[in-house]
This record gives structure tokens, sequence and C-alpha cells, in this order.
């Protein structure tokens, strides 16, 4: 019975999907520490995600809309990351893909908070 129960475990586990190089938590978002986060321009989420972003949202065009609605330093505390995140935006897109959210993951822990 033990034999047949670990054989079952793997093979379930086997036949989870890959998420690439990433660590997940718990809850399955990904776990990055601050050591792992590499720093993002603007210019990169510009061009790789905001495009999506600003036919409805002008905001959106400048660095200085986005960071209105960023926790610097705290992607996870973002009004922003937290609607991409949840599929809630962009609204008449696909999701953001994981190197999407991953990149702007990225450019918000790299912000410092202005003095």
């Amino acid at each position: 019975m033990k034999i047949l129960s670990l054989l079952a475990l793997f093979l379930l586990v086997s036949c989870l999907p890959d998420k690439g190089d990433l660590v997940y938590s718990l809850d399955g978002k990904p776990a990055v520490s601050p050591v792992e986060v590499e720093a993002v321009s603007f210019a990169t989420i510009q061009t790789e995600i905001l495009t999506k972003c600003t036919d409805c949202h002008r905001w959106a065009k400048t660095e200085e809309g986005i960071r209105k609605k960023l926790v610097p330093g705290n992607a996870e505390a973002s009004k922003l990351f937290r609607s991409v995140e949840s599929g809630f935006m962009p609204e008449d897109a696909p999701p953001l893909t994981t190197k999407e959210l991953e990149l702007l993951r990225g450019y918000i822990n790299s912000l410092v908070a202005a003095p």
C-alpha cells in the first residue's frame, strides 16, 4: 500500500506544469527575495508591458504616473501589481505572462521611496 501511495505521489508531481526557474511559496506565488530581484528600467516595462495599458490609462505613459500606483520596493502592496497579478487588468487583453509579472515585480521592488 505504501509503495502504491508513493508511486501515485511521484506520478502526480511529475505531471505538474513546469514553472521555470522561479521558486514558489506555499500559496503558489513566486517567492522572490530582494537579493534575487534585478533592477528593471522604466523603459523596459514601458515597451514590454505598459503598451497594453495606455489606450485606457493615460497616466501609464509616464514614470511619474506609474509611480502613483506603486509602493516603491513592495510589489505585493502596489495597487497596479495586484490588479495585473489577479488578472483583473488588462481588462480587454490577455493577462500578463509570468515573465511580464516578474519584470514588473523587479521594477517595483527596485524602486526606492522618494525622500
